[in-house]
């Protein structure tokens, strides 16, 4: 069994996994699939799964980054073919059992999407063996090794790190391992080489996922940390090179350009990027406007045209996100803004929130911290998938939806469903305990309420 099928194990003993594409699968219903044979060079495009002995593929889109539950669910008020009927557009749920189960095992193996589907193709070619002929493939055979940095990746513990998928010009300042049959990646530090060590050994006195108790509060101690550590160690030992030289080899195929991660970002990401005019997108309501032939903008009103880079996913014939990937704020802190964490749309306008309000423009602004002018070339990578040109639309960020006409959009504004998900953004509900009978006697609204 390849290494990529021993880690897919878990799910593949309840599921089916299958990455396909439009010209060979059907789709029946909203998430209602079936495969079909033929012979084509398949896009992998499309990640479908099904219970063991069921006869329903059903469609596994990408996992929301907020909420984070320990365990995903199935939403309950799904309906096939008319979505979410509580929640509408804004639900964070899966839509079926199979989705929620890939969801979950995603999060607990430390998985996007992308990986998961680039696991399951390398469990289909059984591809995934390290070539011993190969430079350090001899190493490769024990080990799993990654030069990251700060930015992709995350410190749990002294000694553990978790991984995450950035497109940014990495610098290469740590080495990580992890053993072929482990999930956790841990810290290769500088190899010690004062002592005449015949062979490196694991500290007996370590605490877990800490330093040495024993020797000089670990200052002193010239033992590994971890199994991954001493072997990385022992190989750099038997070889004569140092850990700088170990990370050359690792990355020496590797040269990320502004394209090569532009083109990263869209496989990651499978929506398309736009321009339109900014002060269109601004204003209240919002418009989505594009160029004209000379250089003012496409609205009824014609005025300057002043572009900004938008980001759009369309999941469904309803549902359409548009967000903005605004320019990347001095001091950036690379923290998510409060509302979005609560999966609510951002409030303030585009200058006040200084943090991210989308996964997208996260991405966009690790790459760009790192030297990669990203923003050309995912315009000109996107072009291909924009066969029509763009109309004049109104677009509602509280319901994800795009109206063709001010008359239609004012009339879902005048709607129930838009007045309750608007309630659920602007009203704070009390999670205290109830006032007490025999104090409430006690309580008043103060004069600038009542004036109101």
């Amino acid at each position: 069994m390849s290494a990529s099928a021993s880690r897919l194990s878990p799910l593949l003993l309840v599921y089916d996994l299958k990455l396909v594409c439009t010209q060979c699968c059907v789709k029946e219903q909203e998430i209602t699939y079936r495969l079909k044979s033929v012979q084509h060079k398949c896009g992998h495009n499309v990640l479908l799964c099904k219970a063991k002995g069921g006869i329903k593929w059903r469609p596994v889109s990408r996992r929301p980054i907020f909420p984070n539950p320990n365990k995903y669910m199935a939403c309950w008020y799904y309906v096939e073919g008319r979505g979410c009927t509580q929640h509408k557009n804004r639900c964070t749920f899966a839509r079926s059992d199979e989705e929620a189960a890939v969801w979950t095992f995603e999060k607990h193996q430390g998985l996007d999407h992308a990986l998961l589907c680039n696991l399951i193709a390398e469990s289909e070619r059984g591809t995934c063996q390290a070539n011993i002929d190969e430079p350090l493939g001899d190493l490769l055979a024990d080990v799993d090794l990654k030069a990251v940095c700060n930015l992709c990746s995350v410190k749990v513990n002294e000694i553990t790190y978790n991984v995450q998928s950035v497109v940014h010009k990495c610098r290469r300042s740590l080495l990580l391992a992890k053993g072929k049959a482990s999930d956790l990646w841990k810290l290769v530090s500088k190899r010690p080489t004062l002592a005449q060590t015949v062979c490196y050994k694991v500290c007996k006195y370590i605490a877990e996922d800490s330093r040495c108790t024993q020797h000089t509060q670990g200052r002193g101690c010239t033992y590994a940390k971890t199994l991954e550590e001493a072997t990385v160690w022992n190989y750099l030992r038997e070889k004569k090179m140092d850990k700088n030289e170990l990370i050359r080899l690792l990355t020496q195929s590797v040269s990320l350009t502004p394209e090569h991660a532009a083109e990263s970002m869209l496989r990651h990401f499978s929506g398309e990027f736009i321009e339109v005019c900014k002060d269109c997108f601004q204003e209240h309501p919002q418009k989505l406007t594009t160029k004209r032939w000379n250089d003012f903008c496409a609205a009824d009103i014609a005025h300057a045209w002043n572009p900004v880079l938008v980001y759009h996913l369309s999941e469904n014939s309803r549902k359409h996100v548009y967000s903005q990937v605004r320019p990347l704020p001095p001091n950036c802190q690379f923290t998510y803004c409060s509302y979005v964490i609560q999966g609510k749309p951002c409030w303030h306008t585009a200058s006040e929130c200084q943090s991210a309000q989308s996964e997208v423009e996260m991405a966009v602004w690790k790459a760009e911290h790192t030297g990669l002018c990203v923003r050309r070339h995912l315009l000109q990578l996107s072009q291909p998938a924009q066969t029509q040109p763009r109309k004049v639309t109104m677009y509602c960020k509280v319901c994800h939806l795009s109206l063709s006409s001010p008359e239609s959009f004012y009339k879902h504004c005048a709607s129930l469903e838009h007045a309750q998900l608007v309630a659920q953004d602007t009203t704070t509900r009390w999670r205290g305990r109830e006032v007490p009978h025999n104090r409430r006697a006690e309580l008043w609204l103060c004069e600038r309420c009542e004036c109101e």
